[in-house]
């Protein structure tokens, strides 16, 4: 099937994937998949793969590929900071066609992969979706790419439009160490909902201008990830992330 990823750079879904397991790193934030264990192996690959790359300020998502056979060797995806899906159109793309495989480009040149503008975060946080520009909601000719465990890439009429992730929770981890194995708390799912929606969103605005409730709502986030026991490892997570933006806002 042939699909595109941008305007100029076409691509064909083949079989395959990338058996890595996804890392949401809030500290980013980002979404990534590969065989790096940090930073610096991951700035190493550029070297032996192209594709699209972040360089300074290009706000372009990472997409690597293998030289030999053009197929997706990794990815970084960024997560956007300001604007918030409408619900009707993310919760559109959670029953949407699902096939597994990966990309194949029909280049063998680096190109530009514009980042996602907006997300959302389902209530009971089970979905976590990236889109580009003004996307609309999915429809019959929509469908979702698995080409990582619980990671998706998102099609309309043949044009890559954003990303979704299944259970991010699953997924946190403080840098570049792989998540816990263990499923997540219910409870965690719900802060880590509670938390994008302090750091991501238009609550991040009202805590600059100093707004009372809104200092409250984050200093309550704040105490609640600090006495909550079950699934420390990932709860850490957000309590670094609010203690940073808490110590940052407060400065």
């Amino acid at each position: 099937m042939d699909v595109e990823i941008t305007d100029s750079v076409g691509a064909q879904i083949v079989e395959g994937g990338l058996a890595h397991t996804p890392r949401l790193v809030l500290a980013g934030p980002f979404v990534t998949v590969g065989a790096y264990a940090d930073q610096q192996e991951k700035e190493a690959e550029l070297a032996s793969t192209f594709g699209s790359a972040q360089w300074l300020w290009s706000e372009d998502d990472d997409l690597r590929f293998e030289v030999n056979d053009r197929e997706l060797q990794s990815l970084c995806l960024y997560l956007p900071q300001d604007a918030a899906t409408p619900d009707s159109v993310a919760q559109s793309w959670e029953h949407v066609r699902r096939i597994r495989g990966t990309l194949s480009t029909a280049t063998n040149a680096n190109f530009s992969a514009p980042q996602t503008t907006s997300y959302w975060v389902a209530p009971d946080a089970t979905h976590l979706v990236c889109l580009r520009g003004s996307a609309a909601p999915a429809d019959a000719g929509s469908l979702r790419l698995t080409v990582a465990p619980d990671l998706d890439l998102l099609f309309t009429q043949g044009k890559m439009v954003g990303w979704l992730l299944v259970d991010p929770a699953r997924y946190l981890t403080a840098s570049w160490e792989m998540p816990a194995p263990e499923a997540p708390a219910e409870s965690t799912r719900s802060l880590l909902q509670r938390t994008l929606a302090m750091t991501m969103s238009s609550e991040v605005e009202a805590i600059e201008d100093g707004d009372e409730d809104a200092w409250r709502r984050l200093r309550d986030l704040s105490q609640t990830l600090h006495n909550e026991v079950e699934d420390r490892q990932r709860i850490d997570v957000l309590q670094s992330v609010i203690d940073r933006f808490i110590e940052w806002h407060a400065s």
